[in-house]
């Protein structure tokens, strides 16, 4: 039975682990989880259990991918079980799809042969194939698989939910997804902060672009629907969701944000209450281009952008957002939403005095769920540089992360 939120059970030779483990982590980048033996098995994968997963009783997978190369033709185990396995669900399960990825060199009739030589009478010609081109092609191809794999997935569900149902959409940089209930769209970003973080390179030329079009995608294949959104995320992460989701888009979202225990929803639609924050605006150089926004909710950040001070620029001037006495006191929602209406106001006015400004430095210590609210009112703002907190021998510090134009 299809799993419409399930993962995309991941057909590859081992030899071609580079290119899999290239487009596997770009499909999670895109918000798809993958069933793939070197991380779903034992050390010792069994073909019983591979077997197992595919049956049309299991319930775990939405789909499959099929990497094609030329050593298919010597792999038993996918000519005679992979693909009919899969060929049998998606003729069998209307909602069930495959996506066939053409390795670097592998042409579209190449491909059609290569899948022909599984002893069956099945025709995999409708099956949607994608070529990953060369390998200085492969991070665009891997977008294209991605793209295929996210519009098919998210129109699915679409199509399924009723009218007044949210689309789930989680983000996570701390770690995997680990839900009871998973959601439609689960972007994952861990790989890239477990041996620390990441270069503002890899934010503002990979996570950040493919943010966008994951957005974009949901836009296009789920025109008028309702998202709700949660995750494990580091504060530029769900600052960065947020601009993507900004008001003026016109896509209903709602951050879950973990509070005692559960989920509450954080959404701009609420009506707001006093949060306590307040702002205050420091003018150094009316005449300069850079703004600082400092941001105390959960723990103060001034002494932190001090101690930072040598590798950032000279600002114009500096405006703390801050909750004072009652800083690292639990906000809630109707809370949040004034938290977050009074950071529009307060920037938009420090702007307006400092109209030179061309780049605001976002320094953080807030909740997710406030911090996505923020990016979500940013849409008349210069670009934004935004800022992660890194210890070092017990000092901590700030460091960029992505520059959000």
């Amino acid at each position: 039975m299809t799993n419409l939120t399930g993962k995309m059970f991941f057909s590859y030779r081992r030899n071609q682990d580079d290119v899999a483990e290239f487009l596997v982590e770009s499909l999670h980048e895109y918000g798809i989880r993958t069933w793939q033996d070197i991380s779903d098995l034992k050390p010792e994968p069994t073909q019983d259990e591979i077997r197992t997963v595919l049956e049309v009783e299991n319930s775990e997978l939405a789909g499959g991918i099929v990497l094609v190369s030329d050593d298919v033709f010597d792999s038993e185990f996918i000519l005679e079980v992979e693909l009919p396995h899969l060929h049998n669900r998606w003729k069998n399960e209307q909602q069930f799809f495959v996506v066939v990825a053409l390795c670097p060199g592998v042409e579209y009739d190449d491909a059609s042969e290569i899948l022909s030589e599984s002893p069956t009478v099945l025709d995999f010609s409708n099956w949607n194939k994608i070529k990953l081109g060369s390998k200085a092609d492969t991070p665009v191809a891997a977008d294209d698989v991605a793209t295929a794999v996210l519009t098919e997935r998210i129109r699915l569900n679409h199509k399924q939910l009723d009218a007044d149902q949210p689309l789930g959409c989680s983000l996570n940089t701390y770690g995997s997804s680990s839900y009871a209930t998973q959601p439609v769209v689960t972007i994952d970003w861990s790989s890239h902060f477990k041996d620390g973080l990441p270069a503002p390179r890899l934010w503002n030329q990979r996570l950040i672009p493919r943010l966008h079009r994951v957005i974009d995608i949901l836009e296009g294949a789920a025109p008028g629907r309702s998202v709700h959104v949660h995750g494990q995320a580091h504060l530029p992460a769900a600052f960065a969701l947020g601009r993507c989701l900004r008001t003026t888009r016109g896509i209903d979202a709602t951050w879950l944000q973990q509070s005692n225990g559960k989920q509450e929803p954080w959404s701009l639609h609420i009506d707001e209450q006093e949060s306590g924050f307040d702002g205050d605006l420091h003018v150094n150089d009316i005449a300069g281009s850079d703004l600082a926004v400092l941001v105390s909710g959960t723990n103060e950040v001034n002494a932190v952008v001090g101690r930072s001070k040598q590798t950032l620029p000279d600002f114009a001037g500096v405006l703390e957002l801050s909750l004072g006495d009652d800083i690292g006191s639990l906000l809630s929602a109707p809370e949040a939403v004034h938290a977050a209406r009074l950071f529009q106001r307060e920037v938009q006015s420090a702007l307006n005095e400092l109209s030179a400004t061309s780049t605001i430095h976002l320094f953080m210590a807030a909740p997710a769920g406030l911090v996505f609210l923020y990016g979500q009112q940013s849409n008349t703002f210069p670009s934004i540089q935004t800022y992660l907190l890194e210890t070092t021998d017990g000092e901590r510090t700030y460091r960029p992360a992505a520059l959000l134009k």
